[in-house]
């Protein structure tokens, strides 16, 4: 829980610089990189929680239809963990390489999830552009994860006093 607490303020800042600057520059999928992160690490509730969590927010700031990208990255965090059973995401080339699919499969599951509402939406270049950006960043990003997650929860010695 408190990687959950330590991830939201970052992905509220993040969504407030996104939507505000930098709204047609293509950017990192901050948002998926922490899903990411946590369903590598294991399948728990925490994970699916910042699922459902990060999406409804994700969707607040860029004003998508509510729930869409929660649909979306629970799915994600489903399908990335049941991948990490048979693939190991240690290797900076697979950390991309899976963050840049998964990239695209929440863009396609978001507009599946859009069209079959009744709303009409269109698929567009930024969704590559963004999935391209978000996997050259995943390793890095996950790096930079590991480390604070690491810092919230200190792994000391059995009997060694913190």
């Amino acid at each position: 829980m408190k990687e959950l607490l330590a991830f939201l303020p970052i992905t509220i800042a993040y969504l407030a610089f996104r939507s505000t600057v930098s709204a047609n520059v293509p950017a990192p999928d901050v948002v998926l990189l922490i899903v990411f992160f946590m369903a590598v690490r294991g399948a728990s509730l925490e994970g699916l929680l910042a699922a459902f969590v990060l999406g409804y927010i994700e969707d607040a700031f860029t004003g998508g239809v509510l729930g869409s990208s929660s649909f979306a990255l629970i799915i994600v965090h489903i399908t990335v963990h049941l991948a990490s059973k048979k693939a190991h995401f240690s290797t900076p080339g697979i950390r991309a390489g899976g963050a840049l699919f998964f990239s695209l499969l929440k863009s396609l599951l978001i507009f599946a999830a859009i069209r079959s509402s009744g709303v009409r939406a269109e698929l567009f270049w930024g969704i590559a552009a963004t999935a391209i950006t978000t996997g050259v960043f995943a390793p890095a990003a996950m790096n930079l994860l590991a480390r604070l997650s690491f810092f919230l929860n200190p792994h000391g010695f059995k009997n060694e006093t913190q």
